[in-house]
């Protein structure tokens, strides 16, 4: 795409940043990160969303929640997100914690929400 100067648009982003986190490629994934800021695509609650997973997946937390808490905290997409991504790294009383805030603030939980907040009810190691 870009030997031809083809421009990316935002699901060409998220599809990279799939591809980064299945492959946990943080650095690719960071590359593309600083990529989605110069083209104007860092306010689509989508990519910020996939950035969210993205980094989660390549355990870089830090990341996913300054994303999280900066970006795009009142969707409940990014919510969702978040949740798995403290779960799928062990962080399981954040993660349930983080579901307790949502309702807090006045976001309504969902199926995906229910069935995020599962994943770190039933591990048996100790919560973090």
């Amino acid at each position: 795409m870009q030997l031809i100067s083809f421009k990316p648009d935002s699901i060409t982003f998220v599809s990279i940043l799939l591809v980064c986190a299945t492959l946990t490629a943080l650095e690719w994934g960071m590359d593309n990160h600083g990529k989605i800021n110069r083209c104007g695509f860092i306010s689509h609650v989508i990519v910020i969303t996939t950035l969210i997973n993205m980094y989660s997946k390549c355990e870089s937390l830090k990341k996913a929640s300054f994303l999280f808490d900066n970006i795009c905290a009142n969707k409940i997409i990014s919510w969702n997100a978040m949740i798995v991504g403290y779960a799928r790294n062990d962080y399981n009383k954040k993660s349930i914690k983080l579901f307790e805030q949502m309702k807090y603030v006045g976001i309504n939980p969902n199926d995906v929400t229910f069935v995020s907040v599962l994943f770190p009810c039933s591990h048996a190691s100790p919560m973090k």
